[in-house]
Order: C-alpha cells, then sequence, then structure tokens
C-alpha cells in the first residue's frame, strides 16, 4: 500500500506539473495572437508591403493608399503555389476560390497536381474553370481546353486605374497529372513535380493543402517573412523556410471525431504562436526558395525522393541541424472546417498517421529527432491520463467511503491522507485550468483570424462545446500509447487510399486504391 501511495503521489505531482505547464503554454499562445493582433490594429491594416488593395476606389490616388507611393514598395518576387490535391469535396472549391483570390501584387502561378487523370480533382477543377469562366475570371491560355490537365489559365481581374494595374503581377492556374509514386509518399510525389514544373524565373514556392482556406493577405505575409533578416543565435539572416498552422473549427453539429482531431492540434498549435520563427513545421502550409529544391539544399530534394514520407519533419530536422531559421509569422494561421462525416474509424486511421511519421526519418539526426518526439508524447500521454484516471478513482472512493462506509469517528482513521487528496483535487484543478488557457487561446486566435478576414471564424469559436473538448482531450491522449505501440508494431499504414510500408525510416508504396 505504501509503494501505490508513493506511485499515486509521483503521478499526481507529474500531472500538476504537465498541466500547470500547458496552462502557462497556451496563455503564452494567446498572447503573443494578442499581440499579433494589435500590430494590425496600429497599422490600420492587415496587408503587408506585398499585397495590393483590390477594392480600393480607383478614382483616389495611389500616393494616399497606405501601403505607400510607388517608389517605397518592395520588389515583388515570382510565387509559384503547389497545391497536391486528391479527391473533390464539398469544400474544396471553395478552398481553391479563397487560394486564387490573393492581393499579392508580384506574379503568381498556381499549380494544382493530381496522381492522375482518372481522380475527382481532375474533374473538379475542370468544373471550377467553367464557373470562373462563366463570371468572367478566367479564360485558357493559347487555345488550350479549359480545365483539361496541362492548359494554362489566366485569372482575371477588376480593372484598376493604370497606376495600380502596374503593380499587380500577372495570375495563371493549371493542373499537372504527376503519376503514381514509387519510392515515396505520394503527395511528396506531387510537390515536387509541381514545383521542379514551375518557371525557373520562380523566386518562391509555396505548397499548400487544398483543404485549407488562406486569406488575401496569406501570400504577401509569407514572402515578407522570408525576405526579412530575423536575429537568431546571435546571426542576422532569412528564413530557409516560411509556414504557419490551422485553426480546427468543428460546428454545432460536428462529431465527436471531429474533437478528437481537434484536441491534437490544440496542442501543436502552441508552438506555431511564437510571432515570428518556429522550431517546428507544418507541411499544410510552407514556403521555401526553388532554388534550394533545384540545387538538392541539404540534400531535401534526395530525401524527399528516396523514402521519404513526412515533407515537413524532414524539412524541420534538416533546419534544426544546419541551424537555418523557419519563419512562422502570427498572420499565418488558417480556420479549417473540420469534416463533418469523419468516423472514429477515420480518427484512428489519422492518429496513427501522425505517429507513424514519427519512425520515419531521413538520417540520423532526424531519427534521433522524431523518436525523441515519439518518446515525449507516448509518456506524457501516459502520465497524465493514468494520473487522472488514479485521481478519480480515489476521490470516488473518498466520497463512497464517507457516504456509504463510516457511520463513526473512528472509522475515519482509515481514509486516505489529507495530502494526497489534496493533490487528487488539484489535479483536476489544474487540468480545468489549462483548457480554460486553451479557450482564451482560441478566442483570442479566433479574432486575430477574423481581423485577417475571414469574418465567421470568430463565431464558429463560440460554438466549440469545451466539454466535449475535456473529454476528448483525455480519450485522445489515452489512447495515443496504444497507438504508439501500434506504430511500432506495424510496419505498414494507409494514407488517402494508399498503402505503405516503411523500413529502416524510408517508405515505399505497396498499392493504390483504383
Amino acid at each position: 500500500m505504501a509503494s501505490l501511495g508513493t506511485l499515486l503521489f509521483f503521478l499526481q505531482c507529474q500531472a500538476i506539473f504537465v498541466f500547470s505547464g500547458f496552462f502557462a503554454a497556451w496563455h503564452w499562445a494567446a498572447w503573443r495572437r494578442r499581440v499579433g493582433l494589435r500590430r494590425i490594429e496600429r497599422r490600420g491594416t492587415s496587408r503587408t508591403p506585398y499585397c495590393v488593395d483590390f477594392d480600393r476606389d480607383a478614382t483616389r490616388d495611389d500616393a494616399d493608399v497606405h501601403l505607400g507611393t510607388r517608389s517605397r514598395r518592395p520588389r515583388h518576387p515570382k510565387v509559384a503555389v503547389v497545391c497536391p490535391v486528391k479527391r473533390f469535396g464539398g469544400e474544396t472549391a471553395r478552398n481553391w476560390r479563397t487560394q486564387m483570390t490573393s492581393e499579392y501584387g508580384g506574379d503568381l502561378e498556381y499549380v494544382f497536381v493530381a496522381e492522375r487523370e482518372a481522380d475527382s480533382a481532375v474533374a473538379g477543377f475542370a468544373a471550377l474553370m467553367r464557373d470562373m469562366q462563366n463570371e468572367g475570371k478566367v479564360e485558357a491560355e493559347k487555345n488550350g481546353e479549359l480545365g483539361a490537365p496541362g492548359t494554362s489559365h489566366v485569372l482575371c481581374r477588376k480593372k484598376k486605374t493604370n497606376t495600380l494595374d502596374a503593380f499587380v503581377g500577372a495570375r495563371r492556374a493549371r493542373l499537372l497529372v504527376a503519376g503514381s509514386s514509387t519510392s515515396c509518399s505520394q503527395k511528396i510525389h506531387s510537390m515536387l513535380h509541381g514545383a521542379l514544373a514551375s518557371d525557373e524565373d520562380t523566386t518562391f514556392v509555396l505548397f499548400l493543402d487544398d483543404d485549407i482556406r488562406t486569406h488575401r493577405n496569406t501570400i504577401g505575409v509569407l514572402v515578407r517573412s522570408m525576405t526579412t533578416a530575423l536575429n537568431v543565435k546571435n546571426s542576422k539572416k532569412t528564413p530557409f523556410l516560411t509556414n504557419g498552422f490551422p485553426m480546427d473549427l468543428p460546428s454545432r453539429s460536428s462529431p465527436f471525431a471531429n474533437y478528437l482531431t481537434f484536441v491534437y492540434h490544440l496542442v501543436l498549435l502552441i508552438a506555431f504562436s511564437q510571432g515570428e520563427v518556429a522550431k517546428n513545421v507544418w507541411g499544410g502550409c510552407m514556403m521555401l526558395r526553388r532554388e534550394s529544391l533545384a540545387k538538392d539544399a541539404y540534400g531535401l530534394v534526395t530525401a524527399y525522393k528516396h523514402g521519404g514520407y513526412s515533407d515537413d519533419l524532414i524539412l524541420a530536422s534538416a533546419c534544426d541541424e544546419h541551424d537555418e531559421i523557419v519563419g512562422c509569422p502570427h498572420e499565418a494561421v488558417f480556420p479549417q472546417r473540420l469534416d463533418e462525416t469523419q468516423t472514429l474509424r477515420q480518427w484512428w486511421n489519422y492518429l496513427r498517421r501522425q505517429l507513424f511519421v514519427m519512425d520515419t526519418y531521413a538520417n540520423e539526426w532526424n531519427r534521433n529527432v522524431n523518436h525523441g518526439m515519439l518518446f515525449v508524447l507516448t509518456y506524457l500521454s501516459l502520465a497524465t491520463t493514468v494520473a487522472l484516471v488514479l485521481c478519480g478513482a480515489h476521490l470516488f472512493l473518498f466520497v463512497a467511503a464517507r457516504v456509504f462506509f463510516f457511520t463513526d469517528e473512528n472509522a475515519l482513521d482509515v481514509q486516505p491522507p489529507t495530502l494526497s487528496l489534496t493533490l487528487s483535487f488539484a489535479t483536476f484543478f489544474c487540468f480545468a485550468l489549462a483548457l480554460s488557457a486553451a479557450r482564451r487561446m482560441y478566442h483570442d486566435t479566433g479574432k486575430l483570424v477574423a481581423a485577417l478576414g475571414d469574418a465567421d471564424a470568430f463565431e464558429k469559436v463560440l460554438f466549440i462545446d469545451w466539454k466535449k473538448v475535456a473529454l476528448a482531450f483525455f480519450a485522445t491522449y489515452a489512447v495515443v500509447p496504444l497507438a504508439a505501440v501500434a506504430t511500432l508494431a506495424s510496419r505498414e499504414v494507409e494514407w488517402a487510399g494508399i498503402r505503405y510500408v516503411k523500413k529502416n525510416g524510408k517508405v515505399t508504396r505497396l498499392e493504390s486504391e483504383r
């Protein structure tokens, strides 16, 4: 009994320490988002000098625009936006429209990349191009077939004054068919195909997931980050890459599986809330220099092609190993509506894939980093959830004993020690405090996203059921240790209908659905 009491005491103290850490971290993340919002309010706009206001009055003199006069505008590097696509869902067309409605002032090329022509994303792209043509927003270039793979489409814009048009670059969009991957993940295969198919005079390549909703200033924000020298580790240099992170928004009718996904990102959002830099990388939104890919900087492309599975963890490890800066501006946050048809089976597959990447790697450094993260995540998940279970059982037994068994004062001598009871209460109190801090972070992030142009994002934040968040937090991290064991025990995983097998940290494609 003494040893059991000692174990309970240790787990209680450990859980209190972890939840207190989350409380501080989520409040810190909320504060950083408020700082970002105040910067926008002081500037009077969410636009950067790389953005153009398409909606301003064309009769106004350009010198009066907040972006400054022509002589003060920075040079706008050419950007290629590469979107690996697979399937065409209910939100896909809307997301693609927001991605192609950018106020970036330079040349933009949107490259959507599918695995094969039979993918529904190819037909979806063609339908979107037809709709946009009917709206007068797109036309096929060089007599190409509208919406057909390989055809370049010119994206039209509203006519403005000649002065303003001088600052707005060309807009093109096309869809390419990359074919099936053999020695890496299909996403990486499509990413590289699209990036290397972009024009050679392209300065930056932005990799975007097709299920995130950008705002009009996203590209300008990322370009500003890539061209701004930052002081990190007593050296001043520009980022090797810059990225952002999604903000999950469950709806009123979201299934519990949505909340299980939500809480996994809830923890990760802390690392992407520093304001200008981060140590982590999210593969859904990454901007790199095209030159870095063309020259295979740090063996990145080689690592991708030969057994690469995780596009973001490989990049994060390379930046950490070579002391490169990872940019992460406060405006690079993206509201993401969760799929209301998500099932528990789909969530289990999602969790397995999240842990599967931590057992893939490009070199020894990458392996040590990924395995270290897997160990820490598994240990903390096990420690906190076991502590909550034991503390709950402890309090339940104490209350039950008081109510049903103890009838005289002498029997109270066999009660658990007061310190142990206090710590059990404190464990749940700290858990509740941590979730209150997470709620504050989401509230402030929602206000920031609304200021960036997604007006209904903040309203959706108010719909989040935080009782479900608490239950989902416990359920998710109670399952993580089991998923980690399954990840290490199994060599296979399924991602978007494709089965992969891993060996020595690298993956090989097995088969795909047809």
